[in-house]
């Protein structure tokens, strides 16, 4: 508890500054008090409403395909044989749907081969839900460290509500939820009350929510377009899902994603040993994930897209085409 309450010391003076002194894209922000219980204490701090998706009236795991989507099917079984990398398959898969590349970012990373393809993977860009995994990744590690348990609760303010789906948003509001909760009604079904009560948890006890995601990547970026709030990069995104797929600490995140967004985008062709966690966000649409075989990571993917409509059946078919070209590589 004494390494609580100076962590709060220290990060009081972050509160009234989101994203180290960059815009916050949304102006859902609003004073007030409230309480959160820390393994059966409870700490009175004061929070600022931070919203990474204030005023989305659709929740983005309700999105309705429009007539003037660029999606189209791919089909066809692929010759594995002619392709000599990663990047010829992916720039394939581009090309059959007539994408422009600039439009889209997207980093892959094969753990048997070692092999890695990115393009406009250092592009920062609304990271929509595809954030939350990270979200988890920063309450784990404070689990991990002894500061929290994944049934500490976490006072609620109804300040933070954002409609949407999940069963917290659409439930009879509680005074407090378990950690786990939090993270499993996110990562679930994309709540996004229960992430704002994540995030300005985290904002109010720990420091600045954005930088913390960044530093969890590993990365740095010259561009300070990346510390407005929910920003992301595909390359941020790919190094995060890397960091869980490596790291057994984060066997519950895992899970849940595993269970989570059965049979759409990534996970159209691909369910089994499939753990994603998909993001949309006004013109971008994104969805990254994480393949297992035989329960150990094969690859991570991150695809992020701008201006591009709903690209359901390319990321159907990319993350399909990746796990057979794994598959052919690792046994030829």
């Amino acid at each position: 508890m004494k390494a609580i309450k100076a962590i709060l010391l220290m990060s009081s003076a972050l509160l009234l500054t989101a994203c180290n002194g960059q815009s916050v894209e949304n102006d859902s922000i609003e004073d007030d008090a409230t309480e959160v219980a820390v393994e059966s204490e409870t700490v009175t701090v004061s929070v600022e409403n931070i919203s990474p998706v204030a005023n989305i009236t659709v929740a983005d795991d309700e999105s309705v395909e429009d007539e003037d989507s660029a999606d189209v099917e791919y089909e066809g079984d692929l010759d594995y044989s002619q392709f000599a990398s990663l990047e010829e398959l992916v720039w394939n898969e581009i090309e059959a749907y007539g994408y422009d590349s600039d439009y889209l970012s997207i980093s892959i990373y094969d753990f048997d081969t070692g092999e890695e393809f990115n393009l406009n993977a250092d592009l920062p860009s609304h990271g929509a839900s595809t954030n939350k995994v990270g979200t988890a990744v920063l309450y784990a590690d404070l689990i991990n460290a002894g500061y929290l348990n994944w049934d500490s609760h976490l006072a609620f303010n109804q300040a933070w509500y954002e409609e949407g789906g999940g069963e917290i948003t659409n439930g009879s509001f509680q005074e407090s939820y378990s950690i786990y909760d939090l993270v499993y009604q996110a990562l679930y079904y994309s709540d996004n009350t229960a992430w704002n009560t994540l995030i300005n948890s985290y904002y109010s006890m720990y420091g600045d929510f954005q930088s913390s995601l960044i530093a969890l990547s590993g990365l740095s970026f010259d561009n300070g377009e990346i510390y407005n709030l929910n920003y992301a990069t595909s390359r941020m995104l790919n190094e995060i899902l890397i960091r869980v797929a490596t790291n057994p600490e984060y066997q519950p995140i895992v899970d849940i994603m595993l269970e989570a967004q059965s049979g759409i985008y990534l996970k159209m062709y691909v369910d089994e040993g499939m753990a994603a966690k998909y993001g949309q966000y006004e013109d971008g649409n994104h969805d990254t994930g994480i393949y297992f075989e035989d329960g150990e990571p094969a690859y991570t993917i991150a695809v992020m897209s701008r201006q591009l409509g709903y690209i359901d059946y390319f990321l159907g078919d990319l993350n399909l085409h990746v796990k057979e070209f794994h598959e052919y590589q690792t046994n030829h």
